[in-house]
C-alpha cells in the first residue's frame, strides 16, 4: 500500500484548479504558491548506497594556517561547559599548540589539552597551564 505522505506537496494536475495535497488534505491556493523548503539531504531518494567513514579526511595537500588552528582551539575551549578559558592563552609553533595561563582544576587542564589535540592539524600540545585557586571576590587566580 502506498504511503499517503508520499503525495504531500505534489500536484496531480497542472494549470488552473490544480490540486495540491498537504498533510491534512488539499491546500488552499495561497499556500500553494508559498516557497517550499529544500529537502534534507538524508531524505533525498537514492539508488546507490551511501558510503560512510570518510570523516576527518580533508582535501589533498591542505594545511590550516596558524591563525585557523589557534582559532579552532580557542573556540573549543570557549564552548566547553567545564572550562573557564578567560585566563588561557593559545599559541602555535608549526603544529604544536602551547597552552599557558590558569585553570581552577586538574580536570580543566586535562580537558583543555584533549580539546586542543582534537583539532585537525594539531600534532602535539605543550600544556603549561597552572592549576590555581580562583578568588571570586577579586575575580583573579591566586
Amino acid at each position: 500500500m502506498a504511503n499517503p505522505n508520499d503525495t504531500i506537496g505534489k500536484s496531480f494536475q497542472r494549470g488552473p484548479g490544480a490540486e495540491f495535497l498537504g498533510a491534512r488534505g488539499p491546500l488552499e491556493p495561497d499556500i500553494i504558491d508559498a516557497p517550499v523548503a529544500a529537502p534534507v539531504l538524508d531524505e533525498l531518494p537514492t539508488d546507490e548506497p551511501v558510503t560512510k567513514g570518510y570523516a576527518g579526511r580533508g582535501p589533498s595537500r591542505y594545511r590550516s594556517t596558524g591563525v585557523a588552528l589557534c582559532d579552532a582551539v580557542v573556540h573549543r575551549l570557549t564552548d566547553h561547559p567545564e572550562i573557564d578559558a578567560s585566563e588561557i592563552e593559545v599559541e602555535l609553533d608549526a603544529t604544536t599548540i602551547t597552552l599557558r595561563g590558569n585553570v581552577q582544576t586538574e580536570d580543566e587542564k586535562q580537558i583543555a589539552e584533549a580539546l586542543a589535540l582534537e583539532v585537525g592539524g594539531v600534532e602535539s600540545v605543550d600544556n603549561k597551564l597552572r592549576v590555581s585557586a580562583y578568588d571570586e571576590v577579586t575575580h583573579r587566580y591566586v
